[in-house]
């Protein structure tokens, strides 16, 4: 096999090098952004994907045909699967061809210096001259392979360190993060196209005629790059920013709906007052009409004054009036569903009542929306606190029908409802559990659903 013959097959196995680089990024990325599939499945796409781009290139299929249908296959197979919209794929995509792409461009620099630098020492009146200028070449190209996987590999730790949350990507903020993705592609493939131009009766090369380019050109991609993760930066705080606002909100609304039932409280522990004050006469109302032949009457008194006590029920006494309020609000909902509470509850001084309030109130209202899917006789919900040194261990425990999905980043459910207000509630009550030095663990075992909330007392609360 002459020297030519040698370099034209590494030049095949430098593609195939090059293809595998470009497949086994998009793995490492597909796992963190579209997590929801599965991995056997998974690998099976990339294989797909890895002998459809190396078949294409012996095909010598064009650029602006390969990649579109590499892109139309993954949006249709995200489809299929129903793993998410369209967006997300896509973007994932462009966002990898741009780093293939880009390094490629920065890594090409390295390779033609020294390239250049190698053959230059070749002396040319040797007998071996050709076959050392091949071996130079040889050399730069494994140079150029390892300076590209090792840009693509430092691209891909500091996405990984920026925890870039793409969820929900939607049509406004696919294009805002795309457009220098697509840019740094056109502009490395221009960038290569004009690197070598064949004319009429000479070559034109780039960096002969431009010399300064050798550094230009990789600057530029560097500031591409730059550019594209400042912006997956700042959509990241954006995004970070606003699921804090949303979740202030949330716990704003919760502490403004426990407000109002403190105030009803206030006029319902009056009532209970009065009605105890006017016990007596009640009493010897009831027995006057009984005395006189009045039995109807009598009735229709006794059950004004049920009508007046239903209201008034109080089954849980733990030792705070808005933990009471919470507790017996949520017992009376439950009966209305035919759901049985067992509640082993004592308030523990050391943590704000509004906090311990929100916290019941948001673990409650989704264990009874859970157990209204259920039979009857399986409708139960466990509640119980208990007091660990420092800290206090709340768990909320219900049954519950069907499948529940963890979102791998913030490790809860993923919500089942359009708008999410389920998943914004335990959301909120995580952020509480932190803000007490505390965490939230939730088990979905066996049919049963329970969350246990871990907070940490404190003197001043």
């Amino acid at each position: 096999m002459t020297a030519e013959d040698t370099y034209k097959v590494l030049m095949d196995i430098t593609g195939f090098v090059r293809c595998g680089i470009l497949i086994a990024l998009l793995a490492a990325l597909w796992k963190r952004i579209i997590s929801e599939d599965i991995r056997t499945r998974r690998m099976i796409l990339f294989l797909i994907l890895f002998f459809y781009l190396n078949f294409s290139d012996h095909l010598s299929i064009p650029t602006a045909i390969k990649y579109p249908m590499v892109i139309g296959f993954v949006a249709v197979y995200c489809y299929v699967l129903k793993l998410c919209e369209w967006e997300r794929p896509v973007f994932l995509l462009l966002f990898v061809y741009n780093l293939h792409t880009v390094s490629y461009l920065i890594a090409d620099s390295i390779y033609l210096e020294t390239a250049d630098m190698l053959i230059d020492r070749v002396d040319m009146d040797q007998p071996d001259a050709i076959e050392r200028i091949y071996l130079s070449s040889y050399f730069s190209m494994a140079l150029l392979l390892i300076a590209e996987a090792v840009l693509i590999f430092v691209l891909y730790r500091i996405f990984i360190r920026l925890s870039i949350d793409l969820s929900g990507l939607r049509l406004w903020e696919f294009m805002f993060l795309s457009a220098l993705n697509v840019f740094g592609i056109v502009f490395s493939y221009t960038m290569l196209k004009l690197s070598i131009i064949q004319m009429d009766t000479s070559t034109f090369i780039l960096y002969d005629d431009a010399p300064d380019m050798i550094w230009k050109i990789p600057l530029l991609s560097s500031l591409l790059l730059v550019g594209e993760y400042s912006s997956l930066y700042v959509f990241s705080r954006y995004k970070k920013y606003l699921g804090e606002r949303e979740y202030l909100y949330m716990r704003e609304q919760d502490l403004r709906s426990l407000r109002d039932r403190v105030e009803e409280s206030q006029v319902l522990y009056g009532s209970m007052q009065t009605l105890r004050h006017d016990i007596n006469n009640h009493i010897q109302t009831i027995r006057g009409l009984i005395d006189a032949g009045e039995q109807a009457r009598a009735k229709k008194y006794f059950d004004r004054i049920t009508e007046l006590t239903d209201g008034m029920d109080m089954r849980y006494s733990t030792g705070n009036a808005l933990c009471d309020v919470v507790l017996n609000d949520k017992s009376r909902l439950a009966d209305r569903y035919g759901i049985n509470m067992e509640v082993s509850f004592i308030y523990p001084e050391g943590i704000s009542d509004f906090d311990m309030g929100i916290i019941l109130s948001n673990l409650l209202d989704n264990a009874i929306e859970a157990c209204e899917k259920l039979g009857s006789k399986d409708r139960i919900i466990d509640v119980s606190l208990r007091t660990e040194g420092p800290c206090v261990l709340l768990t909320v425990a219900n049954p519950y029908d069907g499948d529940v999905i963890f979102d791998k980043e913030s490790g809860l459910p993923v919500s089942t409802k359009p708008d999410g207000v389920h998943g914004l509630g335990l959301a909120n009550v995580a952020m509480i559990a932190e803000d007490h030095l505390g965490r939230i663990m939730i088990n979905a075992e066996g049919g049963v659903f329970s969350v246990s909330v871990m907070l940490q007392l404190s003197s001043d609360s």
